[in-house]
């Protein structure tokens, strides 16, 4: 039970680190999802380069890296 309430805790805390969605004036939503995708799966190679395969916070802070040099804010 312990083990739980303690995963559900880390878990609430982590959601906070989301960040904002970052937009960008005049894309289309499928060229937002197509970068956004684009951006996950270089994420996802980034973080398993680094040894850290499946790490969402690496994956998820390269993703967020790579929308803001797309022209995302």
């Amino acid at each position: 039970m312990r083990k739980i309430i303690s995963a559900l805790i880390i878990a609430s805390l982590l959601t906070g680190c989301a960040g904002p969605i970052l937009t960008k004036p005049g894309v289309t939503e499928q060229q937002a999802a197509k970068d956004e995708r684009e951006c996950n799966l270089e994420g996802v190679q980034y973080a398993h380069q680094m040894g850290m395969t499946g790490n969402f916070l690496v994956i998820g802070d390269y993703k967020a890296g790579c929308l803001r040099d797309r022209g995302y804010r």
